[in-house]
């Protein structure tokens, strides 16, 4: 199930492909694999996510829980795409070298022949120095299998379905991308879903267990950058799936305002309650409802919090729901009906592989936005749409099992909770939070809408593309209005040719010139 395959970057105009720290705006890779056709994937940067959204930890200050906003560089070395027509999603990282431009690696999920793939970079990406000079970079392919994720609302206990019911087969697919281009030539209404992350001491934890400390990075500050990473490509997975709803008057982004990082279980309003956690046979469990229930009084108990519809927490506790006075340990996640914009706009999830937990966060997500389980018989409309068709709002998120056919349907929802989602969103009236365009709170707003030319020297531009032994050079000056088309770089007594990057300052300082395609011109025009 695991398959060995290697990207070819095909990205077009490889002259500019340095920009923006090697990761421009669209992406092209050839994916191949052995003893299979070729696939061609075409990665778009989601501009809304916002993973550069502010850091906080909470203080207590006479007995007042305070936000307090850490400071943090912004995220560049990292960007978030995705692939709507292979149902992609991807964190994209481009790893410096000494010598060449940098290698940009994938980590993400994509569906490929109708089946779900992890796709990750193999550690000989990182290692081998056979590598250097090679255009195909190696990855590993793991198709998602034996993967159970069962969501709980309130007291609602479904069993796990045993196989899928259906095969989507090519045609199918072929319906669902057309589906996804009609949806962005018709749709008129568009809703920004704002979300808060919350992450727990049991995170923290584990991924400050797997931290390392460098030069220029503390062990807390790795991790923090890290989770950061981690979450900002949880949230633009759960995007891809709500922007793949198709319908004209219904339009949804996710995106992220805040990540609030716990590294102990504080004294007052702790995330979670000291109640909540106990050691069952060497493992932290929580109890998942209590857990749940608590977050409305700790979301409404914090001062500070940037805006946001919807407040996501993530654990590593092993969450647990009763059922007749026993323990059931398959639960996943939680999450009040109808929260979206009101004080209930909370839910709890484990932090599992970024599969289970992408679409188990979107499904809890769902029930906060109006949509009940599919196939639930107290439900008029849900109750239409049967939970053995394995959509997004179906009782078990994922069940896959060695053997099993995969559908498109656990990346979308069905047209129950659309009509679910739309029927929520309109009963908001004046109080409908996801009007907000969602990307106010983006602190690192300025850096963003700089021109790559302005945060990057010609040299550093040089190192980006040559590598780090380059530098601007050859006798031309920064100040020269060719490196707009002819940037040369110096690498080993080498003279080579890049166009500038776009707002690259150029000509007499003076006259408050910058590159604009390939042209040396005015500011402004």
């Amino acid at each position: 199930l695991n398959q060995a395959v290697w990207l070819e970057d095909i990205t077009q105009n490889a002259k500019t492909r340095n920009l923006d720290l090697g990761l421009p705006e669209t992406l092209q890779f050839m994916l191949k694999r052995s003893g299979q056709q070729d696939l061609t994937l075409n990665l778009v940067e989601n501009k809304r996510l916002n993973q550069n959204a502010p850091v906080y930890e909470v203080h207590t200050e006479n007995s007042q829980n305070k936000l307090v906003k850490k400071e943090t560089a912004p995220i560049t070395d990292v960007k978030f795409y995705l692939d709507k027509e292979n149902g992609g999603s991807f964190m994209v990282e481009c790893t410096k070298r000494s010598k060449g431009a940098c290698r940009r690696t994938l980590t993400g999920s994509l569906v490929i022949d109708n089946y779900a793939f992890e796709i990750n970079p193999t550690r000989e990406m990182f290692e081998s120095r056979s590598l250097a000079g090679n255009k195909l970079n190696p990855h590993m392919l793991s198709r998602v299998v034996n993967r159970i994720a069962i969501s709980r609302r309130g007291h609602i206990s479904e069993e796990l379905a045993k196989e899928l019911r259906q095969l989507l087969m090519k045609s199918e697919l072929d319906a669902f991308t057309e589906t996804l281009h009609h949806q962005e030539r018709q749709s008129t209404k568009t809703y920004a879903l704002e979300i808060l992350v919350g992450v727990d001491p049991s995170v923290w934890k584990k991924y400050y267990a797997k931290a390392v400390d460098t030069a220029t990075m503390t062990k807390d500050q790795a991790t923090e950058l890290f989770i950061r990473k981690r979450f900002s490509h949880i949230i633009n997975g759960m995007s891809l799936r709500y922007e793949s709803i198709d319908d004209p008057e219904l339009r949804i982004y996710v995106t992220m305002t805040g990540i609030i990082i716990y590294k102990t279980i504080a004294a007052n309003n702790p995330l979670p309650n000291a109640q909540t956690v106990e050691t069952v046979e060497g493992r932290e469990v929580a109890d998942g409802e209590f857990y749940a229930t608590k977050l409305v009084d700790w979301l409404a108990g914090l001062s500070g919090t940037p805006d946001n519809d919807h407040a996501m927490v993530f654990t590593e506790y092993d969450i647990y729901s009763v059922d007749e006075g026993k323990r059931s340990y398959v639960v996943v996640g939680m999450a009040d009906m109808n929260g979206v914009c009101k004080s209930n706009r909370v839910s709890i999830q484990e932090d599992d592989d970024y599969y289970t937990t992408t679409s188990v966060a979107a499904h809890e997500l769902g029930h906060n936005l109006g949509s009940e389980h599919d196939g639930d018989p107290r439900d008029a409309v849900a109750s239409a749409c049967p939970a053995h068709s394995k959509f997004l709002m179906a009782p078990s998120v994922s069940s896959f099992s060695s053997g099993d056919a995969y559908t498109m349907n656990p990346w979308r929802f069905s047209t129950c909770s659309i009509k679910q989602f739309k029927h929520y969103i309109q009963a908001l009236g004046t109080d409908n939070c996801l009007l907000d365009p969602g990307d106010s709170t983006d602190e690192y707003k300025i850096h963003s809408t700089k021109q790559p030319g302005e945060l990057y020297s010609p040299t550093e531009q040089c190192q980006l593309e040559y590598g780090e032994n380059s530098k601007l050079g050859c006798d031309q000056s920064a100040t020269n209005p060719r490196i707009c088309l002819h940037m040369t770089c110096e690498r080993d007594g080498n003279c080579l040719d890049i166009a500038a990057a776009r707002g690259t300052p150029c000509d007499d300082p003076s006259l408050n010139k910058w590159c604009k395609e390939g042209k040396c011109v005015a500011k402004g025009t």
